[in-house]
């Protein structure tokens, strides 16, 4: 990785796999190197995918992130996203996915358009830039 830090996009955050909790996340204080390597990095490559970088965001910050709808009289808010603990059995304990909170149900497609770029941009900002691999730490 170049040594200029790459910044995550809001594209990054897509609703196909926002709306489906498709978008996995490794808690690192759960999470060690070694199962970091195995569960998520080693699928991926062998997918084809190159591992450009680790970007990191405090599960407070995801969980106190919220949206507001103002083209509905009163205003509807709520939380932006939830983050599922998934344990299955080829799982690691470590995994979590995230995902558009349920609060948004109540809007229609137009208004979860324009709530969730406002949204993509919030996880961008959460997230920030990409690290090498090796300058996360991780937990044990």
């Amino acid at each position: 990785m170049d040594p200029i830090a790459r910044r995550i996009l809001p594209e990054a955050f897509t609703p196909k796999r926002l709306t489906r909790y498709d978008l996995s996340l490794a808690r690192r204080t759960h999470t060690g190197r070694p199962e970091f390597d195995k569960h998520v990095v080693g699928p991926k490559v062998a997918q084809g995918d190159e591992l450009v970088g680790v970007a990191t965001a405090p599960s407070r910050r995801l969980f106190e992130m919220t949206f507001v709808c103002e083209d509905i009289r009163p205003p509807v808010q709520g939380r932006a996203v939830c983050l599922l603990d998934i344990v299955e059995p080829t799982d690691h304990d470590g995994h979590a996915a995230l995902g558009y909170s349920e609060d948004q149900n109540v809007l229609n497609e137009k208004q979860k358009k324009k709530v969730r770029a406002r949204i993509h941009h919030d996880l961008a900002d959460a997230f920030g830039d990409l690290d090498p691999i090796d300058d996360v730490p991780f937990g044990t």
